[in-house]
């Protein structure tokens, strides 16, 4: 399982005021919802550098299933296959 704290979310190259409006009640409402959930379920090989990941995604206290397309990037020195 990842969590993200919901409040740690800037936007790049944007104003200040900008991550606030997104950190406030009309968006994420880091407040009252702190963390953002992700947990995978399964994974499915689709290439030889891309997957597909099944799992659950948390934000603003509901939970939904969701599929995220993944690229893998190489790993690091001396990981299997890196």
């Amino acid at each position: 399982m990842t969590t993200i704290d919901a409040a740690s979310i800037e936007l790049e190259n944007a104003l200040p005021v900008c991550d606030g409006i997104v950190r406030g009640p009309q968006f994420l409402d880091t407040a009252k919802y702190p963390q953002i959930a992700f947990r995978s379920e399964r994974v499915r090989i689709k290439g030889p550098n891309s997957m597909e990941v099944v799992g659950n995604l948390t934000l603003h206290g509901v939970t939904r299933p969701v599929v995220l397309d993944t690229t893998f990037n190489g790993g690091y020195a001396g990981a299997p296959g890196g």
